[in-house]
């Protein structure tokens, strides 16, 4: 499947296996944040916590806890109910821009973390970013279950060696380590000094890396994604 960017058969095996590693270490973290997308149609509406924990699978408490480390600049819990509320003006910590339906929202994080938006809700999510090593615009059209548009058509994702993230012990650190470094670029060519500054690291097409994410989502939280059937 990744043949054209890891082409290396024991080198994608041993990517792919770091990567299921390092998410299936902070696998509680994973699934309340799917359920957290998934129940607030990111951020258009509170749900219970009792519920929310109830999806998730964990006691309120954790389920709690787990939310306000995730999304500690986004999301709060009053009277039962947990607020996710995205940012709508952009901010200098902004990295990108989704539009989903008639809403406009700026975050941070990683280039993934837009991706996971769009798995778990059953509207189609454009990502607008910017390439950093070129300044060209980018502009990604993702459903939970397909990728809808690429602009340009070369643009890549790039995701760091996976062993940088399994040395991340507090969600804290995740910006620093990690989100930084995981962007888009508006090819491959336009990735290389990323690609020299990260050799361990692999640049993917946007769809190749709408495959990966969602394999490597699946085992974590696949019963909440939406299927072909509810999304439409």
């Amino acid at each position: 499947m990744f043949k054209d960017y890891m082409p290396n058969t024991a080198e994608k095996n041993n990517f792919i296996a770091g990567w299921k590693a390092a998410l299936n270490a902070w696998a509680p973290a994973a699934r309340v944040t799917s359920a957290v997308f998934k129940l607030t149609n990111a951020g258009e509406k509170p749900i219970a916590l009792e519920q929310l924990a109830a999806i998730a699978g964990f006691p309120q408490d954790k389920t709690a806890t787990l939310v306000l480390q995730f999304f500690a600049n986004t999301a709060r819990i009053q009277n039962g109910l947990v607020h996710l509320e995205m940012t709508i003006t952009r901010q200098p910590s902004s990295r990108f821009e989704l539009r989903i339906g008639d809403r406009r929202m700026y975050t941070d994080g990683c280039a993934p973390d837009q991706f996971w938006v769009a798995l778990f809700i059953d509207q189609p999510v454009e990502i607008r970013a910017t390439c950093q090593a070129t300044g060209v615009p980018i502009r990604v059209v993702v459903s939970a279950t397909t990728v809808e548009s690429v602009e340009p058509v070369a643009a890549v994702v790039g995701l760091i060696n996976p062993a940088t993230v399994q040395t991340v012990k507090r969600a804290e650190e995740f910006d620093e380590k990690v989100c930084v470094y995981q962007t888009f670029f508006a090819s491959m060519e336009a990735g290389a000094a990323w690609k020299l500054q990260h050799p361990q690291g692999r640049l993917f097409s946007v769809r190749e890396f709408f495959d990966f994410w969602r394999q490597l989502l699946t085992p974590i939280a696949g019963d909440l994604m939406m299927t072909v059937s509810q999304s439409k």
